[in-house]
């Protein structure tokens, strides 16, 4: 099952109009389903089940975070919008960890060297 667009931006366009609960939790999980969906891609399956959780919860920050920038008059595919914006922040995300996995190789490789003289 995927998102219609349709009844998404009905959804939105409620929720931006009354404010009311029920539609900010039918669009967390709208958004919920975007990410997972995501994560069949190829470039972003091939991660571990920890690290696919981390990218989920960074784009549901993001994509919550950027919901008051969704103009209604403006922007007619709330799909494609939202979209990028968890693209985006998976990509972060991958930055990270890559970041943080090669200085942890490097302290990894000194802590070897180190061992290594003794």
């Amino acid at each position: 099952m995927y998102i219609d667009n349709k009844v998404f931006m009905s959804i939105i366009t409620s929720y931006k109009e009354t404010g009311d609960k029920k539609d900010y939790e039918a669009i967390g999980r709208k958004f919920l389903l975007i990410c997972k969906g995501l994560l069949r891609r190829p470039c972003f399956s091939s991660y571990s089940k920890d690290r696919q959780d981390d990218m989920i919860s960074n784009a549901l920050l993001n994509m919550t975070k950027y919901l008051p920038n969704f103009k209604l008059g403006y922007i007619d595919n709330p799909f494609s919008f939202f979209t990028r914006i968890a693209i985006n922040a998976f990509v972060q995300r991958i930055n990270y960890f890559n970041k943080f996995d090669s200085n942890y190789k490097s302290i990894g490789y000194i802590e070897v060297m180190e061992n290594q003289d003794k």
